[in-house]
């Protein structure tokens, strides 16, 4: 108990009714004092502040009680006491009047329809503009590096976005090449290939398999000589090229490389840090085998470190992030930023942390907020809350007793909340008679 974070101190005090909760602090107050003292080695020991947090915690629940009776019991409620940290965005600048389509295709607030007026244009400088621009979906930037106009038909890609793959800094690159690895296009396939180094198989396969498919053998040796593959690719692509059924046999070797099986059982054996190698595969058009994920997690074989990584995924399925919760929730900076990514966006929910989540202080403490910023203002609100005291009461009732066990084992607990407060109720209960 005298590792116990303060924070946790006065989560789990502030889940109790008030009368259990004074017990409760008179209880540990009490209790602990004694330990206080015997840490005490010429300065204040965790101990100390514990019993400071306490007293404060009393002299609050004091207060607010006098204030709730001062006001007829309609004190403020813990919504209006939240502060507000997010400003309202400033408003956009006036458009000019007029703005040629290229200058239009740089806003950011472009309506639908004008959205759509651009896009059917098939312009080739608008087109350059639009590609940048966070409005226009990912389907039409795959569309327009692969030179397919709006109306269905296909051409070269034009030479403003072809300068803008050459130009552009190697990160926005990256970026693009989920929607550049496939196109198909020579040019834009070799703008890629001579400025980003593809790192998979399969990335590498799949941009020759491309540019093949629409340009002939021809195109496909073009894009060899200016990729310098590694020797095995290379080499495969040399041999292709001299077979009769070389695109066929390059077909192949991307199926191999791209089979759900292999892939799961690739993904199951990376060590940590995995986020690098699953990043760079789906970056290079490679298709997560979702599925065969899921069964990998029923069956208890996901690493946490895989679990982690594949919860960045937009498509991860819900079973998959569930289990991540489950796989042990850190506080570091990087896991949690994953953690509060999910319940932003509502992938997960903050009922899911508290019922999911282990170990059970860490989960207290991602609900709670403990980079003294309040996240939660973020978090996507159609999602179910965490009704702590709900589920502190119903499993511990008012038995002080229960409570306070609940708050020695919460330091070290490993499981999830629910499994912590089962264990200080059993604890309290004893051995079934008989």
């Amino acid at each position: 108990m005298d590792e116990i974070d303060t924070e946790l101190v006065g989560i789990v005090l502030g889940a109790a009714k008030r009368d259990v909760s004074a017990a409760l602090i008179a209880r540990l107050g009490a209790e602990f004092k004694e330990s206080a003292k015997k840490a005490r080695k010429g300065g204040t020991s965790p101990m100390d502040a514990i019993l400071d947090r306490l007293a404060r915690q009393a002299a609050a629940q004091r207060a607010a009680e006098r204030a709730d009776e001062a006001s007829g019991g309609h004190g403020a409620t813990k919504a209006e006491a939240r502060p507000r940290v997010i400003a309202d965005l400033p408003p956009a600048p006036p458009r000019p009047e007029a703005l040629s389509p290229a200058d239009l295709a740089g806003r950011a607030d472009l309506t639908a329809d004008e959205l759509r007026t651009l896009l059917d244009l098939d312009e080739p400088a608008v087109d350059a503009r639009l590609f940048v621009n966070p409005a226009v979906p990912d389907e039409e930037r795959v569309r327009m590096v692969a030179g397919i106009r709006r109306d269905g038909g296909t051409g070269p890609v034009g030479a403003p976005l072809l300068d803008l793959l050459w130009s552009a800094d190697i990160r926005r690159l990256t970026k693009w090449l989920p929607f550049c690895v496939a196109s198909g296009d020579l040019k834009v396939a070799t703008a890629v290939v001579s400025r980003l180094e593809l790192r998979t198989e399969a990335g590498r396969l799949r941009i020759a398999v491309a540019v093949w498919e629409r340009g002939g053998p021809d195109a496909a040796r073009r894009l060899r000589s200016a990729a310098g593959f590694p020797d095995d690719t290379d080499a495969l692509l040399g041999e292709a090229l001299d077979a009769a059924d070389g695109l066929a046999l390059l077909r192949a070797r991307l199926a191999e490389e791209a089979d759900p099986a292999a892939l799961l059982d690739h993904l199951l054996h990376l060590v940590d840090p995995a986020w690098r190698e699953v990043q760079d595969l789906t970056r290079e058009g490679t298709v997560l085998p979702w599925d065969a994920l899921v069964a990998a997690h029923e069956r208890g074989e996901v690493t946490r470190p895989l679990y982690q990584t594949l919860a960045w995924h937009a498509d991860c399925p819900r079973p998959l992030l569930l289990g991540m919760l489950g796989a042990e929730l850190s506080l570091d900076d990087s896991e949690l930023a994953v953690a509060d990514a999910l319940l932003v966006r509502g992938a997960v929910s903050p009922d899911d942390v508290l019922t999911l989540a282990r170990p059970a202080a860490n989960a207290l403490l991602v609900l709670a907020g403990t980079d003294h910023r309040d996240r939660r203002a973020r978090w996507h609100a159609d999602t179910p809350r965490a009704d702590l005291p709900a589920l502190f009461a119903a499993a511990l009732g008012t038995d002080t007793e229960a409570w306070a066990v609940a708050m020695r084992l919460l330091p070290d607990f490993a499981g999830s909340v629910p499994e912590l407060l089962s264990t200080a109720s059993a604890t309290v209960a004893g051995p079934p008679a008989g």
